[in-house]
């Protein structure tokens, strides 16, 4: 049989499993044994599930999730989103829907110290949610501003897509944070834009009565103050070459327990909470990364991204083609599947198709990361939209759909934008020469 039909039939099993309810790092590492084995053999496939185990589990990269996931958790224990969400509306709370454009910054702020959507979403459902719909707040400005805000985090580096998406494609994951600084700026902006237009269309906001002292809003500085802090640290020392990503993740965490002991919440409660959390989703994700590697050895024997860049090739299709269709499937899987989870399966796949079209990895990187995030706000099985329905008591996920459907258009243009315009990604990369 072809190595190209056994790779099939192994993504055919794939499908299988996943629709019979298996866990998805268990099906990976399945499909990849059993392709593997019948191309192989037993023993190629054996000896190869046991070098990526002891490779994968001593990867020095592999270091910056737990580091990154524990910062996420600590830093929502010890309050700083509230903090950071009521500081930033002291600042901007009198303008027209100044509650939604707070939680939207806070958002992007929060992704700069954390790469956990689900996080986000916990924290800013509790912090912001209550005080919008105290002030009147319809949902497309409340519900819809939460999805968004959440959303953020997988695009705002340090952010957990680009640290397991630069594992997999083994590319330079300082670049790729680097790369989504502009672009997660950009989705930052036109959400503000959505929610300022919408303000004024429904005639603002019953916020725009309220009024704060200087010394409230200067005393609120000193959330922003530690968060800015933090994202400096860990950015910071990336962009000036003086650490690796990794190195910058450790830095991360002592600012978050920092931060955890100066804000006087700290407790061992929460602590533990904390450890717990961060390390029962690592062993969740490094039980998918060790299925990805063996199901990404058995597309490369398969030699399926070659053979698919053959038909591509021979059926003269535009490389621009090419990277919509990509975009597409990345949207539609996004509906249905949890963001990690997709890349583990397709970036195999479709990189390696997409460098040798021409494009840079940044671009694609990036591209991704928001095509993913356009699918968790869609219907029908948007999970952020049902992440975020869950978490707000008496939400309905009909009315969080309808709610965020101006920021999923807003993250629609920006994704056009960014397609139209490469270098608002390759710009900072290209500046500091990664």
């Amino acid at each position: 049989m072809e190595p190209h039909m056994v790779g099939f039939m192994s993504i055919f099993l794939l499908i299988l499993l996943l629709l019979f309810g298996m866990r998805i790092g268990f099906s990976l590492l399945f499909a990849g044994i059993v392709g593997i084995t019948l191309m192989k053999g037993i023993w190629s496939s054996l000896s190869s599930v046991t070098v990526t185990i002891i490779t994968q589990s001593q990867s020095y990269l592999l270091i910056m999730i737990p580091c990154f996931l524990f910062m996420a958790s600590i830093l929502t224990e010890s309050g700083l989103v509230f903090e950071l969400f009521s500081a930033i509306e002291k600042w901007i709370g009198r303008l027209p829907g100044g509650l939604a454009i707070a939680t939207i910054v806070a958002g992007t702020s929060f992704g700069a110290v954390s790469g956990s959507t689900i996080a986000a979403a916990a924290a800013f459902a509790r912090a912001a949610t209550p005080a919008m719909q105290k002030y009147g707040y319809d949902d497309v400005l409340s519900l819809g501003s939460v999805a968004a805000a959440s959303n953020m985090s997988f695009l705002i580096p340090p952010s957990l897509f680009f640290v397991i998406y630069g594992i997999i494609v083994e590319m330079s994951i300082g670049k790729l944070f680097i790369a989504g600084i502009l672009p997660g700026l950009l989705l930052m902006s036109l959400m503000i834009c959505v929610v300022l237009l919408y303000a004024f269309k429904t005639k603002g906001s019953a916020l725009s009565s309220l009024s704060y002292t200087w010394k409230e809003r200067l005393l609120g500085l000193k959330a922003i103050g530690i968060v800015g802090l933090i994202a400096f640290i860990v950015l910071g020392s990336i962009y000036l070459g003086v650490c690796t990503p990794t190195e910058s993740s450790a830095l991360g965490c002592i600012g978050s327990l920092l931060a955890f002991l100066l804000l006087k919440r700290a407790n061992w409660i929460s602590f533990t909470k904390s450890l717990n959390e961060t390390l029962k989703t690592t062993g969740m994700l490094f039980i998918l990364l060790i299925g990805a590697q063996v199901f990404s050895s058995m597309l490369t024997l398969s030699e399926i991204p070659l053979w698919i860049m053959e038909r591509f090739s021979k059926g003269n299709i535009n490389p621009t083609m090419l990277l919509l269709l990509v975009m597409i499937i990345y949207l539609i899987f996004g509906c249905f599947f949890e963001i990690v989870s997709i890349i583990i399966i397709f970036a195999p796949i479709f990189h390696p198709l997409l460098i040798k079209s021409g494009f840079a990895p940044e671009v694609i990187g990036v591209m991704s990361c928001i095509a993913v995030l356009i699918g968790q706000l869609s219907p029908p099985f948007g999970l952020m939209v049902y992440t975020v329905a869950g978490l707000v008591p008496g939400a309905s996920v009909t009315n969080t759909f309808k709610a965020s459907f101006p920021y999923l258009i807003a993250t629609i243009v920006c994704l056009l934008i960014v397609a139209i315009c490469p270098e608002i990604i390759l710009f900072l990369p290209k500046r500091i020469g990664l």
